[in-house]
């Protein structure tokens, strides 16, 4: 299992803490795991069961950030049949043994181990997209979620020198959502991906994303937070191949009493591989965010570069921002490097704007705007039949 935070350096290990409280959440029982393994595979059912026995000693975490006290677990309701007419896309419940152990290799801590298992085990949806070699998808592939898909699990396989896009959309309804994601890229192939969490009702949105690369395989992460929901978002990129190149441009924007709690590794294995992490976020109101991106460079991974950089914009003395970057640095032939920015409206460029015409409100928009813009642009280039979307979803958060 790939942890989040390795507790083994050369010859000494961290003493792992243990949780300050272990919160009361009414949680599934044996009968929702029966409703949870219907029709699953053979395979499919023996991976279940190991996660659900490992599933049943775990306890909620208490976070000090993102409370999770009084949150109540979507009801478990037996899978809708479906059925996919894209050849590449098969549903998750049905995996053959070969599959479950390339699921299972893909085993990682995330977030938090419980609420991992929580999704490999009791999701409603989940599919697995396997793109052949050579290969170049020509649509994007899209997971989306509604009223009744609250929980999903899905991986994809890139096979070498194949390329996929695919949008994972939150929707705007429910109060509650948890997604498992893994991606395996092999040699040579890219992925471009869009996460966008817009869940508009108060409540909780959990995310957990692996992602292995192979040589010289490429993947750049658009993620987009906003809305109402408080959110803790986990991504893993994984470096095991020279030359891999693994890229997270998350954006967001918190209001009300929101708080988005966003995880970023970068894992370098590998030499000459690249990671970069540069966020970009607004606070209104009594939000908070907490920014972590990390930087992770192990012993003999040489000639690597690394960047990570947050730049976050208050518009609320109310609002609280944290960020915390990590350089973990075990090889000297590296060039790596961190930054972080937390500020509020220049003063002096909302005047000039005033200046010239415009309305307060108006200037401040195109400051906010300008701060977005170039990932933005990005998205619009990539993802042209969602950018509306994205752009529509933050001029409506963003108020003054």
């Amino acid at each position: 299992m790939e942890m989040t935070t390795e507790l083994v350096h050369e010859n000494f290990e961290m003493v792992k803490p243990t949780r300050r409280e272990e919160l009361s959440i009414k949680d599934y029982n044996n009968r929702d795991f029966l409703i949870s393994a219907e029709a699953s595979s053979p395979a499919m059912l023996a991976f279940m069961s190991n996660r659900y026995s490992e599933y049943r000693t775990l306890a909620f975490p208490s976070w000090k950030r993102l409370k999770l006290t009084g949150m109540k677990l979507p009801e478990i309701s037996p899978r809708r049949s479906l059925s996919y007419s894209d050849p590449f896309v098969r549903p998750l419940i049905s995996m053959k043994s070969d599959e479950v152990e390339l699921l299972d290799k893909l085993d990682f801590e995330g977030l938090d181990r419980k609420i991992l298992l929580l999704g490999d085990i009791f999701f409603n949806e989940g599919s697995m997209i396997s793109i052949p070699p050579n290969k170049s998808a020509e649509k994007s592939y899209s997971v989306a979620f509604n009223r009744y898909s609250r929980i999903s699990s899905n991986m994809f396989v890139l096979g070498e020198n194949s390329s996929l896009k695919v949008v994972i959309d939150s929707g705007r309804f429910g109060n509650w959502l948890l997604q498992n994601n893994r991606f395996l890229i092999k040699e040579g192939s890219s992925l471009e991906l869009l996460v966008l969490n817009r869940v508009t009702e108060r409540g909780h949105v959990f995310i957990n994303n692996l992602y292995l690369l192979e040589k010289n395989a490429k993947l750049r992460v658009f993620e987009v937070n906003c809305g109402n929901a408080s959110t803790a978002a986990f991504h893993l990129a994984l470096l095991e191949g020279e030359g891999a190149l693994a890229s997270f441009m998350p954006l967001f924007v918190a209001r009300g009493d929101t708080v988005l709690d966003m995880q970023y590794i970068v894992r370098h294995r590998a030499n000459w591989s690249e990671g970069r992490v540069s966020g970009s976020g607004v606070l209104l109101d009594n939000s908070r965010s907490v920014f972590r991106g990390t930087i992770d460079i192990k012993r003999g991974a040489k000639g690597v570069k690394g960047s990570e950089h947050s730049n976050i914009l208050m518009l609320s003395e109310s609002a609280r921002a944290d960020t915390i970057p990590s350089l973990l640095v075990g090889e000297n032939q590296v060039d790596a490097f961190h930054a972080a920015t937390v500020g509020s409206i220049d003063a002096q460029k909302l005047f000039y704007l005033m200046s010239r015409g415009l309305t307060r409100d108006q200037s401040m928009s195109i400051i906010v705007q300008g701060k977005f813009e170039p990932t933005l642009r990005e998205i619009d280039e990539i993802f042209p039949d969602h950018s509306g979307v994205v752009r529509d979803e933050f001029e409506r958060d963003i108020r003054y």
